[in-house]
């Protein structure tokens, strides 16, 4: 690591230690610290939702590490990065949403969700400089519509990224509501992706299997 930016990186607040420093790696140099610094942002306005992007990029790269999946390595780097910053946009929901111990109503899911999605596009693209994530940043939520036509490899990680999304959310307490037991959460993901699941249904069992087991260790740490 160039020691210049490690001493920066040393000099932040505890918080941002958290970063995995394997994942940090995988982006470019110059976009490192601003990563950094919008992840920051993400945790002095949500807590909840700055440590949900750092458990759900370590699911991914932990799924692309130990399972046979159907994508090339670098379309594996794009998964991983895509995971630690696809929520940046959540900076833009107001606090008394992301705080409310009610959840928010069905016909307002789409209109709040699908504006920290476009802004966490505008995010990536405008102030990180990234590019291939962006349909998997733009598609981790089904309340946008991807632009341009998708590969099937793309299609694949952006499944892979909602997947491990919805996992961690489902064994997190939020403020609406207490964690959901492996069971309820396994159901609960195999039932919304079964019927239109692009990895094939052995394979999406398996890595549901996997992701449940490596985020319930995670509760351990």
């Amino acid at each position: 690591m160039n020691l210049e930016y490690s001493s920066a990186l040393a000099e932040k607040e505890n918080s941002e230690k958290l970063i995995s420093q394997e994942i940090l790696m995988l982006f470019d140099e110059e976009q490192r610290k601003e990563v950094a610094d919008e992840l920051n942002s993400l945790k002095g306005w949500d807590e909840g939702s700055y440590d949900h992007s750092l458990r759900t990029s370590e699911m991914c790269l932990e799924m692309v590490k130990r399972l046979k999946l159907n994508i090339s390595d670098k379309a594996k780097d794009v998964l991983v990065k895509s995971a630690l910053v696809h929520d940046l946009g959540k900076t833009s929901i107001d606090q008394e949403i992301l705080n409310s111990d009610v959840q928010i109503p069905k016909e307002q899911i789409a209109e709040v969700m699908g504006k920290h999605v476009e802004d966490g596009v505008s995010i990536a693209k405008n102030k990180l400089g990234l590019e291939k994530e962006l349909p998997l940043i733009e598609s981790h939520h089904n309340y946008t519509s991807p632009t341009g036509e998708l590969t099937n490899e793309q299609l694949e990680s952006i499944e892979l990224l909602r997947i491990a999304d919805e996992v961690d959310a489902m064994l997190s307490k939020r403020s609406y509501k207490e964690a959901f037991s492996v069971e309820k959460a396994q159901h609960e993901i195999i039932d919304e992706f079964k019927e239109n699941t692009v990895l094939g249904l052995e394979k999406l069992y398996e890595v549901v299997d996997f992701l449940i087991k490596f985020r319930m260790q995670l509760n351990q740490e």
